[in-house]
């Protein structure tokens, strides 16, 4: 039996009908089919005029949801109710999870309110809640968002329930009454804004009435009176999209305590231990980028938690100017291959709160400005040749000095290279489909048609007249022949690093303090020629350039293969269809210092001892394995910086061990890592985390997990165990598969 009326249509094995109401009495594998979902029962009742339906022993299927109840009923053009219902996203497997409700409304194409709902996972029920809307739709909608909980030993049960309001297409925004366990009430706010194109902005807070902190209390025990505080923020961006972006960030902290008491708001909101205001405008162009930056914040590590730390040096502003390579000569005349002219400048006001100088000049002007020429000479094969010359120059005001107001320091820096580039390339990267049948066991597979055909021609003898057509195979089996093809790329390079005399000007306490880490601003401050010497790491690591001779000798070895897509009809690769990877690598760089040629004692210094820092980078990837190392080696002290890291893949799981060591750091960095993944079975795997310092023999950070995430991807289950030095704690999180759009945590 089928009855249809419009969009709607009705299947059943026996139905009545009156002409009188227009009530229809179906039965039997009842299906009703409309606009936005079916519906399947035992027995329906529907009426022609009304087009109300009530279906027992229901099931309603749309496009990314499941409806089970005893009665559903259809009460308007857009409308279910049902009582004692299940709802649940898993199409296939509506027994994974669910969630009940005494009663559920739905309206179709937008949200489903459900009453007294309980959640359900494989027919256990693990939470309640006694009012929920989930939205159906792809729009954005108003209403509840799962909450999320915590539990501190020393302060209580955490419960935040966010209710998220779609104020309109471009504003949104998300209220969240919070309860903090012993520590009391409090909420955390979050508006989101998007005013017209290319301009984004969004302030967030969290405040809360704590009963448990009062400045310098170190107890988590209550302290019989509640204190008001708070965590503010205001960030815009705004872009036009070719030439210009503009960013603003401002936080304002109560107390600088927030982040530790309220870790789990504060670890993805406060990004550094400072927090004030910070703002940039830049401007592109092909040859130039202007850029403005400035910030006034606070230092959060201060004796005091509600007071601004006046000897925090603010930059107020800095200005950048840097200049793209510009052609200022260029031919075909030997040794005169190109001239080429770039600069990098910036000038930065450095100031305090309040003047509070004690040890070190705090408060000063500085321009710096590092214009350079770079002279390529040519090539001559595979040699090639260059050279940069670079004034390193910055000059420092202090207006506020009653004597040595000022202070330069300047230098030329000169850096040649020659470099020689060998390549080999073995194989050819090729893709092609042949019939099987074809192929003759012994021969190119490629020639065995032709001879097929040569052969048929030959067996027909003289009587033939003509040619017999070539024969094509109707199989569809196919012999594939695929091939990649290396690429080893070898280079060899000759560089030469040369400062000319340092110059000094101005304020001699200034060039003490500048001598030392703590005594900079930053890294420009640094004497060109103890910049190695820097307790920077980056800086660590580079050569002494007063005149010094490096040997790099670098090797690459990439793989070229045929990419699976975008193929001819015949079964060929075009030309540009690869893919490239380097498989492995291993780059040596070597320093010898020409400068020093004497020690402090004026003793002769013999061949190893002006041997710089040595550089080793090498790694490789096969298959399922990868390794890498990373290695500084500094022959007059012994030290060493090191980083190296192994992992490998496996059909159960994965395994990465890394190991990193800095001898120049105090206490010695020496640590050892290892994590990686154990998949039990399809759908349980372990995780796991392990960071040990070798020196003090114990663990630093340690993480474990377990994951449960059925094969349907309906819902999900995690249950993690984490420890460091300061703290231990577990976490429970139950993630459910809404829709494509992913996983929502509760």
């Amino acid at each position: 039996m089928i009855i249809t009326q419009g969009p709607n249509s009705i299947y059943g094995e026996k139905a009545t009908l009156s002409f009188e109401t227009g009530e229809v009495n179906v039965v039997g594998n009842v299906r009703y089919v409309g606009p936005g979902f079916t519906m399947y029962g035992s027995r329906m009742t529907y009426n022609l005029n009304t087009q109300q339906l009530s279906v027992n022993n229901a099931r309603v299927l749309s496009d990314n949801y499941v409806i089970l109840g005893n009665t559903l009923s259809r009460t308007g053009p857009n409308e279910i109710y049902g009582k004692d219902a299940e709802y649940t996203t898993c199409r296939d497997c509506p027994e994974s999870w669910t969630v009940f409700g005494k009663e559920v409304r739905i309206t179709v194409g937008e949200y489903i309110r459900i009453k007294h709902a309980f959640i359900k996972v494989k027919g256990v029920v693990v939470m309640y809640f006694p009012y929920i809307i989930l939205p159906i739709k792809k729009d954005r909608q108003t209403g509840l968002l799962f909450p999320s909980f915590g539990l501190n030993i020393d302060e209580g049960a955490r419960f935040q329930q966010p209710f998220f309001w779609n104020i309109s297409p471009h504003a949104d925004a998300t209220v969240t009454p919070s309860f903090f366990g012993n520590r009391g009430w409090g909420s955390e706010l979050e508006f989101r804004h998007d005013p017209f194109d290319g301009l984004q902005y969004q302030t967030r807070g969290l405040f809360t009435n704590d009963t448990i902190y009062r400045p310098g209390k170190s107890e988590r025990t209550k302290s019989g009176r509640s204190e008001f505080r708070y965590l503010g923020q205001w960030e815009h961006h705004y872009s036009d999209k070719e030439n210009f972006n503009h960013h603003f960030n401002f936080t304002k902290l109560r107390d600088y305590d927030l982040s530790r008491d309220y870790q789990f708001y504060t670890d993805d909101k406060l990004l550094s231990p400072d927090s004030g205001l910070e703002t940039f405008f830049d401007y592109r162009e092909d040859l130039f980028n202007f850029n403005i930056f400035s910030g006034f914040r606070t230092n959060h590590l201060y004796r005091e938690a509600r007071e601004f730390d006046n000897r925090y040096v603010q930059i107020l502003p800095k200005l950048s100017f840097d200049m793209a390579p510009i052609t200022l000569f260029e031919s075909d005349i030997p040794m005169l291959n190109r001239l080429s002219f770039s600069l990098d400048s910036d000038f930065t006001m450095f100031r305090q709160n309040h003047l509070q100088e004690d040890e070190y000049i705090r408060n000063a002007n500085r321009l710096n400005a590092v214009p350079r020429l770079l002279w390529n000479f040519g090539d001559l094969g595979p040699i090639s040749a260059k050279t940069q010359i670079e004034l390193d120059y910055q000059d420092y005001r202090f207006d506020h000095l009653e004597r040595g107001k000022s202070f330069r320091k300047y230098g030329v820096v000169y850096e040649t290279e020659f470099s020689l580039v060998l390549d080999k390339i073995f194989g050819l990267a090729y893709k092609e489909e042949i019939p099987k049948e074809s192929v003759v066991e012994g021969r190119d597979p490629r020639d065995s048609e032709d001879e097929k055909n040569e052969n048929l021609t030959k067996e027909a003898g003289s009587s033939l007249i003509g040619e017999l057509p070539p024969v094509q195979s109707v199989s569809d089996e196919k012999y594939k022949i695929i091939k990649n093809s290396y690429r080893h790329r070898q280079e060899f390079k000759l560089k030469h690093y040369f400062l000319s005399k340092q110059f000094y000007k101005g304020n001699s306490d200034f060039y003490d303090q500048i001598q030392s880490n703590d005594g900079r601003f930053d890294t420009v401050d640094t004497i060109r020629s103890q910049e190695f010497q820097a307790i920077n790491e980056t800086s660590r690591t580079t050569l002494p350039i007063n005149n010094t001779l490096e040997i790099q000798w670098n090797n690459t070895v990439t793989k070229k293969s045929v990419a699976s897509a975008d193929l001819l009809e015949d079964g060929k690769s075009i030309r540009n269809n690869f893919n490239y990877s380097n498989i492995s690598y291993f780059n040596v760089s070597q320093g010898f210092d020409l400068h020093r040629d004497t020690d402090a004692l004026g003793n002769a210094l013999s061949f190893k001892d002006r041997l710089t820092r040595l550089y080793i980078n090498t790694g490789f990837s096969l298959k399922k394995t990868s390794f890498s190392l990373q290695e500084y080696y500094y022959y007059s002290t012994g030290e060493h910086i090191t980083r190296a890291n192994v992992s490998r893949a496996f059909s159960f799981g994965n395994l990465t061990s890394g190991l990193r060591y800095n001898s120049f750091r105090t206490p010695v960095d020496k640590f050892y890592t290892l994590g990686g993944n154990l998949y039990i079975s399809d759908e349980v795997y372990l995780t796991g985390n392990w960071e040990y310092n070798i020196d003090e023999k114990r663990s630093y950070q340690t993480n474990y997990g377990v994951t449960y995430r059925p094969s349907n991807d309906c819902w999900m289950l995690q249950v993690d165990y984490n420890r460091t030095i300061a703290q231990r704690s577990f976490g429970f999180n139950f993630l459910i598969n809404f829709s494509e759009k992913g996983f929502a945590g509760m």
